[in-house]
């Protein structure tokens, strides 16, 4: 069971009891789309703190049924944690699987404020678009790129798509209110990163409710 427990070398920060954990109200940034607008004070994000011990991994804490529930959700915990993770351990794609060195302080957005907020943008929002980057059968394989769009700022996430013999997984960056938008954000990741293979794709609703929630 992964232990969550306050960090005191976090202490510039804001904390906010809450029942037996803590939770970290971290400012959002200005914002870029208008569910931002109408959930920054109403549903901030939330954060609990995790200190890593021996033999954690990015994958592991993602997996555990007290966090997220699954490995592809890792992108999810170095998106915030950009700066306590980034020259830590080699910026390849194993940096997901390997330990990460003892004693950092990983900040962890809770669950069940995922979830609320997820809802509340869903009710409000009905169509939203992603961009889909990469799609392998081998999640290390998307690894070096995700971590290069998150090193940019892009929000990705990781989700899977299931064929008759095939698991794929399918690394994209959204999400994004509307088709214009989308296109000028997938025009931008053609000429910054590359990407001129990558495709704009209308989000599912469950695509949606599992990842918009994270988005500050």
């Amino acid at each position: 069971m992964l232990t969550i427990r306050l960090s005191l070398s976090l202490a510039t920060k804001a904390f906010v009891l809450a029942g037996i954990l803590t939770s970290l109200m971290i400012p959002c940034a200005p914002a870029s789309y208008a569910w931002e607008q109408s959930l920054d004070a109403e549903t901030p994000l939330q954060y609990t703190i995790h200190i890593t011990q021996k033999g954690d991994t990015l994958c592991d804490m993602a997996a555990s049924l007290d966090v997220y529930g699954s490995c592809l959700k890792w992108p999810q915990l170095y998106y915030y944690n950009i700066e306590e993770i980034r020259d830590t351990i080699p910026h390849d794609m194993d940096l997901p699987f390997t330990p990460l060195p003892p004693g950092l302080s990983i900040a962890i957005v809770h669950p069940s404020n995922v979830k609320e907020r997820a809802r509340k943008i869903n009710r409000e929002f009905r169509n939203f678009w992603t961009i889909n980057v990469m799609s392998r059968d081998q999640s290390r394989d998307l690894s070096e790129l995700a971590l290069a769009l998150m090193d940019q700022g892009y929000y990705c996430y990781i989700t899977k798509f299931v064929t008759e013999d095939t698991v794929w997984k399918r690394l994209r960056v959204g999400f994004f209110p509307s088709l214009e938008i989308t296109r000028e954000i997938q025009q931008e990741l053609g000429e910054k990163m590359g990407l001129n293979d990558a495709w704009i794709v209308k989000a599912s609703s469950e695509e949606v409710l599992e990842f918009v929630g994270f988005l500050e």
